[in-house]
């Protein structure tokens, strides 16, 4: 589901006060969607999680709400006042079940004990 751009910056507003187009991907089994909203200049990771609150779906807003889905950009996860800038992606993931590097070398190990 991908809701439309709002107010793409106009060439007579400079760019750091004109609105920023940003995209939200919900990276969950049950509710894979992805939105592209318009934001103002500055703002931060709380400001768009605010503006999704009525976009996505009741269960996917409890699961946020619960920690059950983690704000992420560029892959890893940020606090909710960090600041977003345009073009900015932010994805919200599933927490990790386990250290990936653990994971790893726990696997290692049972595969050199055959």
């Amino acid at each position: 589901m991908i809701a439309p751009i709002e107010g793409a910056p106009t060439a007579s507003a400079p760019a750091e006060t004109a609105p920023w187009a940003v995209e939200c991907l919900v990276q969950d089994p049950l509710w894979p969607c992805r939105y592209r909203l318009t934001l103002p200049a500055g703002a931060t990771v709380a400001h768009l999680l605010a503006r999704l609150a009525g976009l996505l779906p009741p269960a996917a807003n409890a699961a946020l709400a619960a920690g059950g889905l983690v704000p992420c950009l560029e892959g890893r996860p940020v606090a909710p006042a960090a600041p977003l800038g345009p073009g900015a992606r932010l994805e919200l993931c599933l927490p990790l079940r386990t250290d990936p590097r653990q994971a790893r070398r726990l696997r290692a190990e049972a595969a050199r004990r055959g």
